[in-house]
């Protein structure tokens, strides 16, 4: 039985972590402005729904799936973080010819629609404008992860004063045995162009790319490359 315990606490714990990343990265290091980009979503399906970011700076910089936010971009983080996606890129007549950190080089090509980029290594793509100054949230929103006998969730709460309240819960449930744990946060959040940061009372600060999708009459939040619909 101990051992059970022990590997159902393993187990959640790693759950646990692998929520927090979906909302996004600890900041540690301060943010030191870039210059202006643009930032590129996709959502395609391919087994199950897959999101990515692109983001294209106009001093030559290309983050993909960055994790710490664009507005500013903080090069040293993204670097820390994945140097295979952080890199320069030069746009040419027929795409964008890339130098990874990491010392690959990939050739992209590109499409446009009214002079926009449309389409990145032949999968579509939509600029992502940002939210206006100002911009607050309201209500709920949840992202689930299943894989077998494990699942997970992490549920946000926006409310228009500013402040959020998440609660994460992890599950194991198997023949022998099953447990359930559950965290819960607050805080203060904010919300520049693309970039949600979440301030936790704990003194804990993370940041998150962000988007949101209207579908008909309910929406869904997109953080970093996981997806959050909105409560009904």
């Amino acid at each position: 039985m101990k051992q059970k315990l022990t590997l159902l606490s393993v187990v959640l714990s790693f759950f646990f972590s692998c929520t927090n990343a979906e909302t996004g990265t600890e900041t540690t290091k301060e943010a030191t402005p870039a210059a202006n980009g643009k930032a590129y979503l996709s959502t395609r399906f391919i087994g199950g729904l897959d999101i990515n970011w692109i983001y294209l700076g106009n001093d030559g910089t290309i983050l993909y799936n960055p994790v710490n936010g664009i507005d500013p971009v903080n090069l040293a983080a993204e670097i820390a973080a994945a140097p295979k996606n952080v890199g320069t890129y030069k746009m040419g007549a027929k795409g964008l010819s890339i130098t990874w950190k990491d010392g690959k080089k990939a050739e992209w090509p590109i499409e446009r629609q009214n002079g926009e980029i449309s389409m990145i290594d032949g999968v579509l793509v939509s600029l992502q404008k940002g939210m206006p100054a100002n911009y607050k949230l309201t209500g709920t929103y949840t992202a689930r992860t299943f894989f077998a006998e494990l699942s997970s969730s992490s549920k946000i709460t926006f409310l228009p004063d500013g402040k959020f309240k998440e609660a994460s819960t992890g599950t194991v449930s198997t023949a022998q045995t099953g447990a359930t744990a559950e965290k819960e946060h607050s805080g203060t959040y904010t919300i520049t162009g693309n970039t949600l940061r979440l301030n936790y009372n704990t003194g804990k600060k993370y940041a998150a790319l962000i988007a949101i999708m209207n579908m008909g009459s309910s929406k869904a939040l997109v953080l970093n490359t996981s997806y959050y619909p909105q409560n009904k």
